[in-house]
């Protein structure tokens, strides 16, 4: 019996520790009524599954993890209109293996949806030069209609185009301003499965993106299983869930793109 206890009670402990550790870990920034118990604490999406001593920079300063030798991750960039023309082949050869378009955006005063002007160019051109590309929305929506209505908008500028990347939903606070700031958690968690939900019934892969505090916002058990968090002048990622992507800087600088660009690490090879 008194070894039963004992069980209980580390078992109880861990899972207290690591609910606190979300909070302390950049989740902390959540804000209305949570809907995270326990258990979903529990679940393998709250848990970082990275030994971040893998990680380190190479002689460009892009961040690599490698395990025992073997490079298990890629890198990448995100762009749009405001990174300019683009040359995807000066790109491709500078290392870069990945690219994430912005195909549109809802506006955050106004509510309406409009393409990326460079939406199209990018994706075509990253595509001709061998890289593999994804698209992202940037979603300011507040209904689970408005988030279909945004899905439903990539979908009919994609016009069954091939993706060999995720659609990824990007919904972002904006200081209190934006029109979903004051949503609470289980709102935002609605929004974002009803976007994935639509792009994922179209044939397309779903993925979530965010800072630590908007993803905190999530419940991460009910939305799209791949996640990419921002986090930036950081030596290693500090939050306290899985994800496949980071985001670790917004002023990179590779060949082909004029000013800093958006750079990402795929991180998804260290999980195969």
């Amino acid at each position: 019996m008194l070894a039963a206890l004992l069980v209980a009670l580390v078992v109880g402990a861990a899972a207290i520790a690591i609910v606190l550790s979300l909070f302390s870990s950049g989740l902390n920034g959540m804000r209305g009524e949570s809907s995270l118990t326990v258990q979903d604490a529990l679940d393998p999406v709250y848990v970082c599954p990275y030994d971040w001593s893998n990680l380190y920079l190479n002689s460009e300063g892009r961040y690599v993890y490698a395990v025992n030798g073997e490079v298990k991750s890629r890198t990448g960039v995100d762009v749009s209109v405001h990174n300019g023309t683009i040359d995807w082949t000066a790109v491709a050869a500078d290392g870069i293996t990945f690219a994430y378009v912005r195909l549109g955006y809802r506006g955050s005063s106004t509510g309406s949806v409009a393409a990326d002007d460079n939406y199209r160019a990018n994706l075509s051109g990253a595509q001709s030069a061998g890289l593999d590309t994804g698209v992202y929305f940037y979603s300011q929506a507040i209904t689970e209609d408005e988030a279909r209505e945004e899905a439903d908008f990539v979908i009919a500028q994609l016009a069954g185009a091939k993706l060999e990347l995720p659609v990824v939903f990007d919904l972002e606070s904006s200081g209190g301003d934006g029109r979903p700031d004051s949503l609470s958690n289980d709102e935002v968690t609605a929004v974002a499965k009803a976007f994935c939900e639509r792009i994922e019934s179209a044939g397309y892969s779903s993925m979530v993106y965010g800072s630590a505090y908007d993803l905190g916002r999530y419940d991460l058990t009910s939305v799209s299983k791949d996640l990419w968090v921002a986090q930036y002048d950081t030596t290693a990622p500090t939050s306290s869930f899985r994800y496949v992507m980071w985001q670790y800087a917004t002023n990179g600088s590779v060949n082909g793109i004029d000013g800093g660009v958006d750079m990402d690490l795929d991180l998804s090879p260290a999980l195969s």
